[in-house]
């Protein structure tokens, strides 16, 4: 970290200590899950993120789309997205339990596209993602596909879950890393906003463990709580520094 923590007074911190001591209790909560992954982080952030809102013209008809086009008429930007585009989004996001999507699954979502179409498009990708030394490849798994390390990099995972094993974080607090992550400094009432629940009670016990840092801004009951990554954080995530992080498109 490039700024040094900034430890709050004891007046100024009572509501803090009330909820990590409440927090101590509820470890095994903590710990009812499974270890932290860069995949995760950047999954769980787009997931956290993305919430599209279905819209319905005046008449209650949708326009007939295009080729590579969502079902769903969404306008803006998406409006413009390709086929291949819509393919690399669906497998980099992926299935909560990281198991593969079939390509009738992709296909289905796009009009005029199909299962050798899809097929296409992920030789495509990965063609471009070998050329640019990119680190992800897109595997066929039976008669799916899933995003994940290229081949060349497959000694990194091997290195990075040996490294964890022992750290079990639930899903919870997997939300709460990934925000962090990818919005340094964030604020408790900004999390709580984006993940639509309180966070306190597992943001103290992820500062406890040196996995998030506090630094407070302002002084007296103006002051607000921020969040940071921690070094071991980036540690254990495989990361030099949170330029690392793969990149996440906002919606």
């Amino acid at each position: 970290m490039t700024k040094d923590s900034q430890h709050p007074s004891d007046e100024e911190d009572l509501d803090l200590q009330s909820q990590m001591q409440a927090a101590q209790e509820q470890d095994d909560d903590l710990e009812d899950g499974e270890g932290l992954s860069l995949e995760q982080l950047s999954a769980t952030y787009s997931e956290v993120l993305d919430k599209p809102v279905v819209e319905q013209s005046d008449d209650g008809e949708s326009e007939e789309p295009v080729e590579g086009e969502l079902l769903d008429d969404e306008e803006g930007s998406l409006a413009r997205t390709t086929p291949s585009s819509i393919v690399e989004a669906v497998l980099f996001v992926g299935r909560s339990d990281n198991s593969e999507i079939s390509g009738k699954e992709i296909a289905d979502l796009m009009r005029g596209v199909d299962v050798d179409d899809v097929d296409r498009y992920v030789d495509e990708l990965n063609a471009s993602y070998a050329a640019a030394g990119h680190a992800l490849a897109i595997q066929r798994v039976g008669s799916g596909y899933k995003m994940g390390l290229a081949n060349q990099l497959q000694y990194v995972r091997d290195r990075f879950y040996g490294r964890i094993r022992d750290v079990k974080l639930n899903q919870t607090a997997i939300d709460c890393l990934a925000l962090v992550a990818y919005q340094p400094g964030i604020s408790r009432t900004e999390l709580d906003e984006q993940r639509g629940g309180s966070s306190g009670p597992v943001l103290n016990q992820l500062v406890r463990r040196e996995l998030l840092e506090v630094r407070r801004e302002g002084t007296g009951k103006q002051a607000t709580v921020h969040y940071f990554p921690t070094d071991k954080m980036l540690e254990l995530a495989g990361l030099a520094s949170l330029d690392d992080l793969p990149q996440v498109e906002e919606f």
